[in-house]
């Protein structure tokens, strides 16, 4: 089988589950091997721990990346919203 059928394969058969950036708990590329990542959710008041496997370990790397980026830049937009509001009187 070509390697193109076998990539198509395996993502024909997976799961897809998309969940919001503020419900990401951790997430981390691993030590041992860099092409791995783990991401921890909170689904349902318990945590649910999906790991990744990109291609190259640099990869993993900007996804972990930008994953920790979206989820500082929302948690520090919630707290600019938070102190604006704060400040308003009435």
């Amino acid at each position: 089988m070509p390697a193109a059928n076998k990539a198509k394969n395996v993502f024909d058969s997976g799961k897809t589950v998309s969940f919001h950036v503020k419900s990401v708990v951790v997430c981390q590329q691993s030590q041992k091997s860099g092409s791995l990542f783990k991401t921890i959710v909170q689904r349902d008041s318990r945590n649910k721990r999906y790991d990744f496997e990109a291609d190259t370990p640099k990869l993993a790397g900007e996804i972990v990346h930008a994953v920790r980026s979206l989820k500082s830049n929302l948690e520090r937009s919630n707290t600019v919203n938070k102190s604006r509001r704060s400040r308003q009187v009435s």
